[in-house]
């Protein structure tokens, strides 16, 4: 149960900052697509 509640506060915490981006003005879906593009331009 421990992993279902670790799992459910994580997605949580992930919506919560995506709206905060999208709040300031910085688009949560740039964020992400930059760290994607960064993860696979290393390989």
């Amino acid at each position: 149960m421990r992993d279902v509640d670790f799992g459910v506060c994580l997605l949580l915490f992930f919506l919560f900052f995506l709206s905060l981006g999208s709040v300031c003005g910085v688009g949560g879906d740039y964020i992400w697509r930059d760290i994607w593009e960064s993860q696979y331009s290393n390989n």
